[in-house]
């Protein structure tokens, strides 16, 4: 659930930033709101196992990263900024969100790298195999889940027929 406290973390960090954001400029601080709010769907998402939600959170995260790089480069309509840490109360909230956010998208794409893939959203998969067997198939790369605490049997064989292992 590490993409999970990721996400929540940045979400914080915008909530936090957002009152000084508005003030400097409206729509950067509903865009800042707005990443808050995504972030915790984004959270629901991952949670419940939704492919979409992975994919979703890394074209927002990309999104994030622009935004911050653009206000600090060439600036952005009606908004710009020089301080590319951007403390507030000696806490730099900019270098945390810029970590977070990069680190979500590393980790995303070291897991694509590694051949894995985001879990499986279709409904009768999802109705064959409980949550956890599917993740835990899903972050071992299918090396197998042998503990029978965390999946059953009949889950295993259930995520073997779907990927074409057999039984």
């Amino acid at each position: 659930m590490l993409h999970v406290a990721t996400l929540l973390t940045i979400s914080a960090d915008h909530v936090e930033a957002f009152p000084n954001h508005f003030e400097a400029s409206a729509y950067i601080g509903v865009l800042l709101l707005g990443l808050s709010v995504a972030c915790v769907a984004l959270c629901v998402g991952i949670i419940r196992l939704l492919a979409l939600a992975w994919y979703a959170g890394a074209l927002i995260q990309v999104a994030a990263v622009a935004r911050f790089v653009l206000a600090r480069t060439t600036g952005l309509p009606g908004y710009g900024e020089d301080d590319w840490l951007d403390p507030l109360a000696g806490v730099p909230l900019g270098a945390i969100a810029l970590a977070m956010e990069a680190g979500f998208l590393a980790t995303l794409m070291a897991a694509f790298a590694a051949g894995g893939a985001p879990p499986p959203t279709d409904p009768a998969a999802a109705g064959q195999a409980s949550a956890r067997c599917r993740f835990l198939r899903w972050a071992t790369g299918g090396s197998g889940v042998t503990s029978r605490s965390i999946c059953s049997e009949e889950d295993c064989v259930s995520l073997r027929a779907q990927r074409g292992g057999g039984s």
